[in-house]
């Protein structure tokens, strides 16, 4: 050190040094979290296939905070919020923010429901993927989840053009006409289950003239509910019966009519119903392509649907 007989007592001077810091590495357990482009977790409340991806921007400004994503409906239209654990609103926006690849292969229909404008919060941007606030049109998707036996298929033929039974017969003559089930039942995934006992449903001829019961080879089930449920059957064509052995294939069976299942969204019964309108619980109208099918018992059968975003259900 430097004495300096002026300065005051029990001060020491030390003289001026420059100190040079050169960036490095970090060093053993003082790396970054989180990078940037990682997705940070995200838990889900609801039954929405909708899904959102918190992108890390910049990993320097995330704070750890939590944040949640919510729907609400305000004069009529329906808005998702990003808040803070003290609920501060954040962002809000009626279209969902979507990143740039998954922009690009949405089809021109869906285009007008995202948009590529993110804002940065906390480090991060939000951005969601499948989320629409529209209870589902069409089915997603139609696969076997069970089929052991390679030689035969079953194929699903698609939805009759009305959609559901109500829409349907909204374009016949019938009196009175059946009410539509909501949202909530309509996006419900559901599965056949080809059994040897099989299982009852209401039938219905082409002119819905003849309302009878009809033993189906197959059970009709809820994915979401984890629960077979009732079903009602309209022949387009002919009579019972309407499936019979494979010429070609032992243990297997062919569809020989062309007709529709209709999902029932209540518990499974066993009894039909006595008329075609009073039941709000009947949905879509769905076909197996008869020509091409070959079915088995054991065979299980997949028909999902795109679950819509729930205000005050869905949370993430």
């Amino acid at each position: 050190f430097a004495y300096d007989p002026d300065a005051a007592k029990r001060v020491i001077e030390s003289p001026i040094n420059a100190v040079i810091a050169v960036p490095g590495a970090s060093g053993v357990g003082a790396g970054l979290a989180n990078q940037a482009k990682d997705t940070l977790a995200i838990v889900h409340t609801g039954q929405s296939d909708a899904l959102f991806d918190p992108i890390v921007v910049d990993p320097y400004q995330l704070t750890g905070e939590s944040y949640s994503l919510s729907f609400d409906v305000v004069d009529s239209v329906t808005y998702w919020f990003l808040k803070n654990m003290s609920n501060d609103v954040l962002a809000t926006d009626m279209i969902f923010p979507a990143t740039e690849d998954y922009f690009a292969t949405l089809p021109f229909e869906q285009l007008p429901l995202y948009s590529l404008f993110n804002t940065i919060t906390d480090g991060f941007i939000v951005t969601a993927r499948n989320a629409t606030f529209d209870p589902p049109m069409t089915y997603s998707s139609a696969v076997a989840m069970v089929d052991d036996f390679d030689s035969t298929a079953v194929v699903f033929g698609g939805l009759n053009p009305s959609g559901t039974w109500a829409a349907f017969i909204e374009g016949t003559p019938l009196e009175p006409k059946p009410v539509a089930p909501g949202s909530e039942s309509l996006q419900l995934d559901i599965e056949f289950r080809f059994t040897d006992g099989g299982s009852i449903a209401t039938y219905f001829n082409a002119a819905v003239t003849v309302i009878d019961t009809i033993l189906l080879p197959f059970e009709v089930w809820s994915i979401e509910e984890d629960r077979q449920i009732n079903a009602a059957f309209y022949q387009a064509a002919g009579s019972k019966p309407v499936y019979e052995a494979d010429p070609d294939f032992a243990g297997s069976y062919n569809f020989t009519k062309n007709f529709f299942i209709i999902p029932v969204y209540e518990p499974y019964t066993g009894t039909g119903m006595s008329d075609y309108y009073s039941n709000t619980q009947m949905g879509w109208l769905m076909k197996f392509d008869k020509t091409n099918t070959s079915f088995e018992s054991g065979n299980i059968f997949r028909v999902s649907f795109v679950n819509p975003l729930f205000p005050g259900v869905d949370t993430y």
